[in-house]
């Protein structure tokens, strides 16, 4: 093929959005950048249902605790002493959040929780149950929560958490207590699954002016154009080209 059609090639950065998908990669440094996950929950009613099968609903009258549940997709072959850190965001965290504005969240101070991956699980579900304390904003947010999600261990590596685009993102169970007759008391519980989850991450350095790009965080693609030779173009069909 003759050389690449002049000012045809182009890099286009952000096919995929880090929000939209199949997986929540995060990791704790070493040879790419660290990142870490995001994620709101759909907010809880003020109310749950007494008993299954009926339509009677009975107040929250207290919160004792939650169950934060995550999937795990893939990890770093070999690596052991694998921990997920759980901390606490704002309840306003929405989709176009970027690394900087939850750094300071992931702190003792918001720290809620961890879940030590067993060293045999290369994929499938854990979780951590965690004091109603944990979200001591729960109820003026709404009755929502958010988090984020760091991976520590003492070698670079990486996790892959579900996401709700692969359907196997995080969910979050309320455990409560509600009146199921005056002066008796019922405990009950209820899921939400998230609202939205994304991955953050340290942005790498640019490439250097005249370079097209391709893969990367975030994905990059380059579309190149060129000229087809005269006798393709007269004597061939092309069925396909890479």
């Amino acid at each position: 093929l003759s050389a690449i059609v002049t000012g045809a090639d182009t890099t286009f950065t952000g096919y995929v959005r880090a929000s939209d998908g199949g997986a929540l990669q995060i990791t704790n440094g070493g040879s790419v950048p660290v990142s870490r996950a995001v994620m709101r929950f759909r907010p809880f009613a003020d109310t749950v249902i007494l008993n299954p099968g009926d339509t009677i609903y009975r107040t929250v009258v207290q919160v004792d605790s939650f169950r934060i549940r995550v999937s795990l997709a893939r990890r770093t072959p070999g690596v052991t002493g694998v921990s997920l850190r759980l901390y606490r965001l704002p309840a306003a965290t929405d989709s176009n959040v970027a690394l900087a504005d939850v750094a300071p969240y992931f702190d003792d101070s918001t720290f809620i929780g961890a879940i030590a991956l067993d060293d045999t699980l290369t994929n499938g579900v854990d979780s951590v149950t965690v004091p109603a304390s944990a979200f001591p904003g729960f109820q003026a947010d709404s009755n929502t929560a958010a988090i984020g999600i760091e991976v520590r261990a003492a070698d670079p590596t990486y996790v892959d958490l579900g996401s709700l685009e692969s359907g196997t993102g995080a969910t979050l169970t309320r455990y409560v207590q509600v009146d199921s007759q005056p002066g008796t008391r019922a405990a009950r519980s209820d899921a939400k699954e998230v609202l939205f989850d994304t991955w953050v991450f340290a942005p790498g350095a640019a490439p250097p002016p005249g370079v097209n790009v391709t893969g990367g965080i975030p994905s990059s693609r380059a579309l190149l154009r060129t000229n087809l030779a005269s006798a393709i173009v007269d004597s061939s069909q092309v069925v396909r080209a890479t």
